[in-house]
């Protein structure tokens, strides 16, 4: 501004710009989105908002999942929650949601409106005008993918962890009760190891058989 002489802005003048171009990308940014939106995802997505009078309960099926059940994250590593959350994740793909367009913008962006939506109830999302809803639903719907998908791995490892721990504890209580069975096992044990030890290159049906 001092190089060209120009009085620089004031405060005021600068945010005043600024919200104004913030206002302008936003304007760009929803109709760019709302525009890559099919027939068929925005009539899904009105399915989805359409949950005022929905049970906070696990719905029996894919189709009766509504927005509040995409907001709860997997309550714990129980085979119904893989089930629920993989049912959830597979109603989220179908929505079909522009991928590249969404996965060009910044994570700063997309966690401002998904916290945003988490915030919302669906009968106050209708209210936003509808470009602007269905924009910024869009985004949701995309990060809350990621982040069940995320959240279900965790909860495969956890269940993975527990079946192999549980195995092996059944595998030690199975030995233990075949080795108390029988009396002097571990002497038998002993003297196996020690002849297989003694006779490396033995045949064992004539080493240890006997």
């Amino acid at each position: 501004f001092r190089l060209t002489r120009i009085e620089p802005f004031t405060s005021k003048e600068l945010e005043r710009h600024i919200s104004s171009a913030h206002k302008l990308f936003e304007k760009q940014l929803f109709h760019s989105i709302f525009s890559a939106l099919s027939g068929t995802t925005k009539s899904a997505m009105n399915l989805l908002l359409s949950d005022d009078d929905a049970s906070d309960d696990e719905p029996d099926n894919i189709s009766s999942i509504k927005f509040k059940h995409l907001k709860h994250d997997i309550p714990g590593a129980k085979l119904k929650n893989v089930v629920f959350a993989i049912e959830k994740i597979n109603l989220l793909l179908q929505l079909q949601l522009p991928q590249q367009l969404l996965s060009n913008l910044s994570i700063k962006l997309v966690n401002k409106y998904y916290t945003r939506v988490m915030a919302e109830l669906p009968g106050s999302m209708l209210d936003y005008k509808e470009s602007v809803r269905y924009a910024i639903f869009a985004i949701f719907c995309y990060h809350r993918s990621q982040i069940l998908t995320d959240q279900l791995a965790d909860l495969l490892m956890k269940l993975t962890h527990s079946m192999r721990t549980s195995a092996e504890n059944a595998i030690n209580k199975i030995i233990l009760s075949e080795v108390k069975r029988v009396n002097g096992k571990f002497d038998i044990l002993c003297t196996l190891a020690s002849i297989s030890f003694e006779n490396p290159d033995g045949i064992i049906q004539e080493k240890i058989y006997p």
